[in-house]
């Protein structure tokens, strides 16, 4: 069984069972009791669960994001970061953490007991390498020169991407994993260049219209793998940038 809709509820329920169960003095009775449930069956229930939120979800404003975390896009991704290794010099297992779920990477640590284990988390996982299903949105966006999509807010252009890989039913695969990867290495390049303090509030926009210059002045033909393979720009891509 998994609670798709309605997990606030049933931690109150829960909650009030433990408190009424403490001795605490607090009385606290479920007697008579009850909650509507609707059951749903299917043997889908990764790729529908998303809509079935959105679908049922009223009380609260919500975000499509939070929502799409179990559909095969966001899974398939999850799956290719846990066992894909970055290149590196010293041939060390290191890893760039997708996170699937909101805070996922910041529990995944704090769940760890020793420091040693905890050290080891940072060496295969390091903080610079993690990135979000927003993240991804932003420089594929950018990328397919829609620079305009990418600027409208995270949540934004995260549903406006998603909506295209569910009409064109992509699922990311190896490749594709290093090609997302090697764009974030070009964002990331981007947003750290001393030369933004320049453009204040503007950063944004300017990485993302730089970007997208850089995939027509390139015709999207850039070896992207090379620069997956090098965890890096070469120096004169820099320079162009």
């Amino acid at each position: 069984f998994r609670i798709i809709n309605g997990g606030q509820t049933t931690a109150v329920l829960y909650n009030a069972k433990k408190l009424g169960e403490s001795g605490s003095g607090k009385k606290v009775s479920l007697m008579g009791v009850y909650v509507q449930v609707k059951l749903i069956i299917s043997d889908e229930i990764e790729k529908i669960s998303g809509n079935i939120a959105l679908s049922s979800n009223f009380q609260n404003k919500v975000k499509y994001s939070d929502f799409s975390v179990s559909n095969e896009y966001n899974t398939m991704m999850e799956k290719l970061s846990r066992y894909i290794i970055a290149p590196n010099p010293n041939n060390d297992p290191k890893y760039w953490f997708y996170e699937r779920l909101r805070g996922q990477y910041d529990e995944a640590k704090k769940n760890l007991r020793t420091k040693v284990d905890k050290d080891v988390f940072d060496s295969k996982y390091p903080k610079g390498m993690r990135f979000n299903k927003e993240d991804v949105a932003k420089v594929w966006c950018n990328w397919e020169e829609t620079p305009f999509d990418s600027v409208k807010g995270a949540s934004t252009t995260y549903a406006t991407f998603m909506k295209n890989q569910i009409e064109r039913s992509f699922i990311p695969d190896e490749e594709s994993y290093k090609e997302t990867v090697a764009l974030l290495i070009i964002y990331k390049f981007l947003m750290s260049r001393p030369e933004n303090k320049n453009y204040a509030n503007g950063k944004a926009t300017v990485v993302a219209y730089a970007m997208s210059l850089l995939a027509r002045y390139s015709s999207r033909q850039l070896d992207l793998i090379k620069i997956w393979n090098n965890q890096s720009l070469s120096d004169n891509l820099k320079i162009f940038l």
